[in-house]
């Protein structure tokens, strides 16, 4: 049977090497991950090596910053071999060697030793080869063989042994094999949410220092650092947020003209639930999913006359409408326009630019036309930040850049528009809103 590893270099540039032994094995930086690693480049979950006998099929898990394959982006599964170079998020490079059966046992024939011995032979002198072979060939041969065998055997017991992983590393492995012992003998405590199977042990480490001067409030798109030398793995999903996520990444991807890989961090998928929490027993919530669902086909071509997604429009509508009662179709032709004119200084193309407009909409009813334009563009010149980290309501939330009143529409609507996707997950006896 084919044996795989991957091979890396730690933060401080000391190889690592792990094996490959489960059927499904991912990489990322959430715990739920067999090999974690804590960086930011890296998506929660990033990729996912498939075994089919002795076949292994990687697949990009719809990562944010993508991953490439010897140097070509990764846009469909593809078989792996031996020295493959995989890097995830331009931050992270894994070596794939694989060792099969054959390459174990390969070992040299005693024959063929002694035919090559008779054709140099023959090549030199006529005289008949099988005189030219001493007796005693045969009898040193197969102790050669042995003896060969014998330093091939512990080489490879030597060679195939697996490594630990080192200290000073955010690095955190993980094996469903329940039989098998974690790589790092670290009595610290594992995940105890985890029961469905064995959690990574974190790694005792100094956590580097940010090198970009984010945030360290909760909602900040980007992971706040810790002078704790102690780091722990990001909690396991529980049942809810695991919900939560899978609905909140539906809608995103809906709303937006072109978002197939929205992001959304642990912190913020927190305050997502607790809001989705406050507004799922609101008693006009299922009534206005209802209207919705029935006027589906107006409110799709009242989007389309003014080139917004129609999961969007109708889930804005609701938003505004809050816990009052009505008529979506009628409520979306009156807000339309404005969402247009955000649509146009803000954008729509990825998700967080949906989440920009509607904290923008009391400014722009209020005639205060690409406010939130003109905020974003100062940003970006005065901030060492991406511009895609500044683009969100949880930068500009934590930086005191929107009011309160701008981030809880922003937030009731990323709730509802969650709840949308299937509100019997959430406990609402409505049929899904979906176009």
């Amino acid at each position: 049977m084919t044996e795989f590893f991957l091979k890396f270099k730690d933060e401080n540039g000391n190889p690592k090497k792990i094996s490959v032994d489960v059927d499904k094995f991912t990489v990322g930086r959430g715990s739920e991950n067999n090999l974690v690693i804590v960086n930011n480049s890296l998506s929660r979950k990033h990729i996912s090596i498939e075994r089919f006998a002795d076949v292994f099929i990687v697949s990009d898990c719809g990562s944010s910053n993508g991953t490439t394959l010897n140097n070509i982006t990764l846009d469909e599964p593809v078989g792996l071999k031996t020295d493959d170079k995989l890097n995830l998020g331009n931050s992270l490079e894994l070596e794939v060697e694989m060792i099969s059966d054959a390459d174990q046992n390969v070992v040299d024939e005693p024959e063929a030793v002694g035919n090559s011995a008779i054709n140099q032979g023959s090549s030199n002198n006529p005289v008949n080869s099988s005189s030219s072979i001493s007796p005693m060939f045969f009898i040193i041969a197969p102790i050669i063989g042995l003896f060969f065998v014998l330093i091939v055997g512990i080489g490879f017991y030597a060679f195939s042994s697996k490594p630990e992983i080192a200290e000073n590393q955010d690095i955190f492995i993980r094996s469903d094999k329940p039989s098998e012992t974690p790589l790092n003998d670290s009595k610290d405590d594992v995940d105890k949410d985890d029961t469905d199977k064995p959690t990574p042990k974190p790694v005792k480490t100094e956590s580097p220092s940010s090198s970009n001067n984010n945030s360290t409030n909760p909602t900040s798109q980007v992971t706040p650092t810790t002078d704790s030398k102690e780091v722990t793995a990001t909690p396991k999903l529980s049942g809810e947020l695991d919900k939560v996520e899978r609905n909140a990444y539906s809608f995103m991807r809906k709303i937006a003209e072109n978002d197939t890989n929205p992001v959304l961090t642990s912190p913020q998928l927190q305050i997502l639930s607790a809001k989705i929490n406050q507004v799922k027993s609101a008693s006009a919530l299922r009534e206005n999913l209802k209207s919705a669902r029935l006027g589906k086909s107006n409110i799709e071509n009242l989007a389309r006359e003014r080139n917004l997604k129609p999961q969007f429009l109708a889930v804005a509508v609701l938003a505004k409408m809050g816990n009052e009662r009505g008529d979506v179709v009628n409520n979306a032709n009156q807000v339309r326009d404005v969402l247009n004119e955000l649509r146009g200084s803000v954008g729509n193309n990825l998700a967080d630019d949906c989440l920009l407009m509607m904290a923008a909409y009391s400014e722009e009813v209020n005639g205060e036309k690409r406010k939130m334009r003109d905020r974003l563009a100062q940003l970006t010149k005065s901030s060492q930040l991406s511009v895609r980290q500044i683009r969100t309501i949880w930068f500009l939330k934590d930086n005191g850049k929107i009011s309160d009143a701008q981030f809880e529409l922003a937030i009731r609507f990323f709730a509802i528009g969650t709840i949308s996707q299937n509100p019997k997950d959430f406990g609402v006896s409505e049929e899904a809103l979906n176009f």
